[in-house]
């Protein structure tokens, strides 16, 4: 798991979580006490 900017609108942090099965998703602009939209990056194995 990690935060930073990763997408273009730099509002707010991102976070990405890579899961035990091998899938890893980015849950773009992540508040203070809500998780972003989710979008799916790498599909678990």
């Amino acid at each position: 798991m990690t935060t930073g900017d990763f997408t273009p609108n730099h509002r707010t942090d991102d976070l990405v979580i890579r899961w035990s099965d091998g899938e890893t998703t980015l849950y773009a602009d992540t508040g203070t006490s809500t998780l972003g939209t989710e979008h799916n990056l790498v599909p678990h194995a």
